[in-house]
């Protein structure tokens, strides 16, 4: 008996630790989320550098899933070759999550790793970020194809294997120069200049031998100026422009054994000059469903393509089939058909935009709101006038707090923004000093939009 009792201690506790470890994860989580496989969600992750992210979309998980993250707090193989690892290493558990398995076949999951500028290797350019994901089985890293997002300092990617991932930068060489390529003005009017201004410095000691301006990309630019012999490590430069569309330049500096490009935009707008003729305001009252509007104006200058350009959710402006996209040429009055459906209270300007262009003019819609009415009747009774009393308003949805005096035989009609008020009503006097108590201190009710709510109060002594 003893020794079964021991056989059968020895099996639960056995079976005890194989459930354990089909849970264990190799590295203690720093986040757990469970993400159901209809809906999806997010792992998120801190670390040093920021939050990395794993966003599993709806119906990539086999099943409802537990989904673990670390930070990797051991050493890992470096990437090697030209690869340079930057940042920390990213587990996504508990065990690594495959395609055919927990994640279905064909499956992607969005990943989100971020960097900061401190953390980026000298002579490493930004653009060449990557996402880089190591493979447990072999212990080597591989590059996943991934876009980088230099103003959000951030690198996406999606892979249909979750387990180890880490940002890498894949340049070879790196740069030989600093170069500051700038224009000012970036945006112009056609026929006006804008001034291309450079500072390059040699990041490898070497002389500077050639520098040479492109108008268009490097190879299929055209030289408009090349500065041979500089013989200096250091150079700045200046470079007057009038393109008469929207150009973009190209600065080639060369110090004889490396060659980098630097680019620069200079937008040009058209010299067109558009005057409003009709109303450039249009108030409706909410809820506006379908109103009709029309905005005029005309061309001096150019000949115009254009379309209305509408980004607010609250307000919907449908142009006229005809006014879509027009062309209106100098001596033209064009008038722009258009309905409006306010949704909530807002006020917003659309504008008349030319994709060649840029904006030409603009109207404003405003979506308000109308007033309302409130309307309260006292009632004495058979008290002694002059009567003392009040009633206090105080607005639920809005600032609204003033005080209105009460009199016999008088209606007080008060004009309000439309919303839900509360009305207190304090004991009054009559012009004995009597007490008068009103039969309800408080009351609530909503001002409708362009409607009167009435309310009544009687007072007894």
């Amino acid at each position: 008996m003893k020794h079964y009792r021991r056989s059968c201690a020895w099996l639960l506790l056995l079976l005890a630790l194989l459930a354990g470890c089909s849970q264990r994860t190799p590295y203690p989580p720093d986040s757990v989320v469970v993400i159901q496989a209809a809906n999806g969600g997010a792992l998120d992750i801190p670390g040093p550098l920021g939050t990395a992210s794993f966003f599993f979309p709806p119906g990539v998980l086999t099943a409802d899933t537990e989904v673990q993250g670390a930070v990797v707090d051991e050493p890992l193989p470096p990437p090697g070759g030209d690869i340079i690892q930057i940042g920390p290493s990213y587990f996504v558990g508990p065990a690594c999550l495959t395609e055919g398995d927990r994640i279905v076949s064909g499956g992607q999951v969005n990943i989100t790793l971020p960097y900061t500028d401190a953390s980026l290797p000298a002579g490493r350019p930004e653009q060449d970020l990557t996402v880089i994901f190591f493979d447990k089985g072999s212990e080597t890293w591989s590059v996943v194809p991934s876009t980088v997002n230099q103003a959000s300092n951030i690198v996406n990617a999606s892979f249909g294997t979750m387990c180890i991932f880490a940002i890498g930068s894949t340049t070879g060489t790196p740069d030989a120069f600093n170069i500051d390529f700038n224009s000012l003005p970036t945006t112009i009017v056609q026929g006006e200049m804008a001034e291309l201004s450079w500072d390059v410095n040699s990041l490898t000691g070497r002389n500077i031998e050639t520098i040479t301006l492109l108008e268009g990309r490097n190879g299929d630019g055209i030289p408009l100026e090349t500065f041979e012999d500089i013989g200096s490590v250091s150079t700045i430069g200046t470079f007057d422009v009038t393109p008469s569309s929207t150009t973009e330049y190209t600065l080639r500096v060369s110090d004889g054994t490396s060659t980098q490009t630097s680019r620069v935009t200079v937008n040009v707008l058209p010299n067109i000059v558009t005057d409003a003729i009709g109303p450039d305001v249009f108030r409706f009252a909410v809820p506006a469903i379908a109103e009709p509007g029309t905005f005029s104006f005309s061309v001096r200058e150019g000949t115009l393509n254009y379309s209305l350009r509408i980004g607010s959710p609250d307000i919907i402006v449908i142009p006229d089939d005809d006014d879509r996209d027009s062309t209106v040429v100098p001596g033209d009055i064009k008038d722009i058909e258009f309905e409006v459906t306010c949704r909530e209270a807002a006020d917003e300007t659309i504008d008349i935009f030319s994709p060649n262009f840029g904006v030409v003019g603009s109207f404003r819609v405003i979506c308000f709101v109308p007033p309302g009415t409130l309307s309260i009747t006292p009632d004495f009774n058979d008290a002694t006038s002059p009567i003392n009393a009040v009633a206090v308003v105080q607005g639920n949805d809005n600032d609204v707090n003033q005080s209105v005096n009460l009199s016999t035989g008088s209606t007080v009609d008060l004009e309000l923004p439309s919303g839900n008020y509360t009305i207190t009503f304090p004991n009054a006097t009559d012009a004995n000093g009597t007490t008068l108590s009103p039969t309800s201190s408080m009351q609530t009710v909503f001002v409708p939009p362009d409607g009167v709510a009435r309310i009544a109060v009687s007072y007894f002594d």
